[in-house]
């Protein structure tokens, strides 16, 4: 492996993606010439140096914070301040400046505040560096002269007393002040920690960057490669092959667990391909991650495998709460966007992603494929459901509606007349559905019993409400009329029959209608 790092130039998302989960990013880093990439690897490994020199390439907020951020983990204020300075936050610096006892730099940002018009500012840094005059001038400014009295009071500046007295117009016998104690001035700074950074301890280099360096001896070129195994039945101990599987020998315990491929290789296990867990993945992340950062669709978050945060935004923009009945449709849809190619026995199979815009070549607008899309829902689900309301077989219909809703629940339109579409089928499998539900359970009901008789007909009544087809509408009439008509409700049955004549539809269904 070493051999292949020395004499190769790894590219792609899979080894670095490998690199990076085995704990080695700064190796990964060697080899990376995308600037976002190696600002990523960077970051990851604590390599504050080329983060810097990223972050000033690329000249974004985001990297500033981020550079920032890690830089004070690390203790290394001096990159924090460039950070700082970079995304013009002054009140940070203030306060950076008067946790290293930077006196003059503080001076300094009162100045800029000045300069700014921040009276905030302003206030704080006079505060940080315990100038009290610069306080009580800024209250005067402000026009709170009571604020700026009790300030010069306290602080024993009898000057500015006496001119804050004449501005106001008043006399010390007409005010009266609460008693004061001793006032406080801020701690001087004992040591200077501005003039280096925190203290750290030297990270060492591992074998495989001490070999990238030359710090390791020079490999003989024409060397039979190493297998890994430390020793191979029947080869001399003088052998070549021997000296270079040898060589390592000293960080055994540390280097070898991130090679172990034995171990860590399992077919079976899908989710290495669908970990979303941070939005800001960076190199490495698979076309799923992809997914789930590109687009707010719950759908194409189910296709990228990210079950929890495709809950999280349908919770949000439909206000689902029982995702119990969704669970087929998350498998369904993740199913459907990848298909797996078989390679070499023992090895992971081959992941390839369907996209349903495989035209689009920028990466941050590729989207999965969404099975049952509203074509085949309008043309096939919704037909199925017409075909039970039509035969009677209400239990599958409602079930095949239900199923309707929960598809479009978690789907994707790409135009508005899609948008349109979707809401229109939406709005007819709610009816469906509500209908088909009413009827069975008017047909659960017990027979006998005036309160049952009573409720069945309510039922009845309702089965009709539902804005279903002109021909479906008629099939839930002519139950409810035939109904009233045999429980001696003659004024519903008449009404019943009376919408029926009105909706018109079949001859021979309205003959048996006037004939009743």
């Amino acid at each position: 492996m070493l051999q292949i790092i020395k004499n190769s130039s790894l590219v792609g998302q899979s080894i670095i993606s490998y690199l990076q989960k085995k704990g080695y990013p700064e190796i990964a880093l060697q080899f990376v010439q995308d600037p976002q990439t190696r600002f990523e690897l960077a970051i990851e490994c604590g390599n504050l140096d080329v983060a810097v020199e990223m972050a000033k390439q690329l000249d974004r907020p985001k990297l500033w914070t981020r550079l920032g951020t890690e830089a004070l983990a690390h203790g290394n204020h001096q990159i924090v301040e460039m950070a700082y300075q970079k995304l013009r936050q002054f009140d940070k610096l203030s306060f950076l400046y008067l946790a290293t006892g930077d006196e003059e730099k503080l001076a300094r940002m009162a100045k800029i505040a000045e300069h700014r018009g921040d009276f905030q500012s302003r206030f704080q840094n006079a505060l940080y560096i315990g100038d009290v005059n610069a306080r009580v001038q800024i209250f005067q400014e402000l026009d709170l002269y009571p604020l700026a009295y009790a300030t010069a009071k306290a602080n024993g500046l009898e000057e500015e007393v006496q001119t804050i007295l004449e501005a106001s117009g008043l006399t010390e016998d007409q005010i009266s002040l609460p008693v004061m104690g001793q006032a406080l001035q801020p701690p001087q700074p004992i040591v200077p920690t501005h003039k280096a950074n925190w203290p750290v301890k030297a990270a060492s280099h591992s074998f495989f960057e001490k070999a990238l360096l030359g710090e390791v001896g020079a490999m003989d070129d024409e060397a039979p490669v190493s297998n890994g195994f430390d020793h191979v039945d029947g080869m001399p101990e003088d052998d070549p092959a021997t000296r270079d599987v040898q060589l390592g020998e000293e960080d055994d315990d540390e280097d070898a667990a991130g090679w172990d491929m034995g171990d860590d290789i399992n077919v079976e296990v899908e989710s290495d391909f669908v970990n979303v867990d941070s939005a800001d993945a960076g190199a490495g992340s698979s076309e799923a991650d992809i997914w789930a950062r590109n687009s707010p669709i719950a759908a194409d978050h189910a296709a990228a495998g990210s079950f929890e945060t495709a809950m999280q935004l349908l919770n949000r923009q439909v206000g689902a709460v029982n995702f119990a009945p969704l669970k087929p449709r998350f498998l369904e849809i993740y199913q459907a966007s990848k298909v797996y190619l078989p390679a070499t026995p023992g090895l992971q199979p081959i992941v390839n992603y369907v996209r349903r815009n495989p035209d689009e070549a920028d990466s941050r607008k590729v989207l999965p494929i969404i099975p049952r899309d509203l074509e085949s829902i309008a043309t096939v689900d919704l037909q199925e459901g017409y075909g039970a309301m039509r035969s009677n077989k209400l239990d599958d219909g409602l079930k095949t509606f239900k199923r309707i809703l929960h598809a479009l629940l978690v789907n994707a339109a790409s135009s508005p007349q899609e948008v349109g579409e979707a809401k229109k089928i939406i709005s007819t499998a709610a009816e469906y559905a509500t209908a088909m539900a009413l009827e069975l359970e008017r047909r659960a009901l017990p027979i006998e019993g005036e309160d049952n008789i009573k409720r069945g007909l309510e039922l009845s009544a309702y089965f009709t409400i539902p804005k279903l087809e002109v021909a479906h509408r008629q099939l839930a009439l002519m139950a409810a009329m035939k109904l009233a008509f045999a429980n001696k409700n003659f004024s519903s049955a008449l009404s019943f029959a009376n919408r029926m004549l009105a909706n018109g539809g079949s001859a021979k269904l309205l003959d048996q209608v006037c004939k009743s």
